[in-house]
């Protein structure tokens, strides 16, 4: 997915009302997903996410 695409899903998805707090939303849930999620499930995850929000599972 593109990061463009990614910024554009998070707000609708989320039902939040400005990019800003989906940006820092998407974040915070990816990080503890990093840190949740057991052997090669973050990888395979981060795989499927733009460069900013893929390092976030690693």
């Amino acid at each position: 997915m593109k990061f463009d695409q990614f910024v554009k899903e998070v707000p609708t998805r989320a039902g939040l009302d400005s990019t800003d707090h989906a940006e820092k939303a998407a974040r915070a849930t990816l990080s503890v997903l990093g840190e949740r999620l057991a052997g090669g499930e973050p990888g395979d995850l981060a795989s499927q996410l733009p460069a900013g929000y893929a390092e976030l599972l690693r």
